[in-house]
């Protein structure tokens, strides 16, 4: 029985011993370092929430922004296409027709296409018949019908035609995100 005991106590001490030389990894966060001085301000209205956020990757024209807990909000010349930790987060969204019409080569109605992660974790595609014209105060307005939703998104172009700001719609949870570039110097 001794023996037993022995052997039992010596292979808890030899996995006790493992478990403190397996060093748990740091955040994502640590890893990340910006990629530009320019920051990105979000505000999300209905949930009386707002962040900072750094620029942390750019692949094929899409540029991905992250707060210091991990969320993240990725955009393609200023038009969102994809969020992560905001919850019914937008997988993926096709947002050509969008920069075409800010660009003032696409009149008419036009569709975009937006994949949502669901609660049951599964992909829902949406897509949304959209139309774009100015408003008097130089606003780029982009209203949108989808699956009986009807929202507006809102540009504020610079004077290069870049997106300086923005208020535009995520979701039925989110709602919209109201965007602003700033510099951090």
């Amino acid at each position: 029985m001794t023996k037993f005991v022995l052997m039992a106590l010596t292979a808890a001490g030899l996995l006790s011993a493992c478990a403190t030389l397996t060093p748990k990894p740091p955040p994502l966060s640590e890893f990340v370092r910006p990629l530009s001085s320019t920051l990105l301000t979000i505000k999300i209205p209905a949930r009386d929430a707002d962040a900072t956020l750094v620029l942390v990757a750019r692949n094929q024209g899409v540029e991905t922004w992250q707060t210091v807990d991990n969320v993240t909000v990725s955009t393609q010349n200023g038009v969102i296409v994809a969020t992560r930790g905001l919850g019914f987060d937008v997988m993926g969204s096709d947002v050509r027709q969008t920069l075409t019409a800010l660009a003032g080569r696409q009149a008419g109605q036009y569709v975009v296409n937006r994949r949502y992660l669901t609660a049951d974790n599964q992909s829902e595609s949406v897509s949304a018949t959209c139309t774009m014209s100015r408003s008097s105060e130089g606003l780029h307005i982009e209203d949108c019908q989808a699956a009986g939703v009807a929202f507006r998104n809102e540009y504020a172009l610079d004077g290069s035609g870049r997106i300086a700001r923005s208020k535009q719609w995520i979701g039925p949870d989110v709602q919209y995100l109201d965007t602003a570039y700033a510099s951090a110097n």
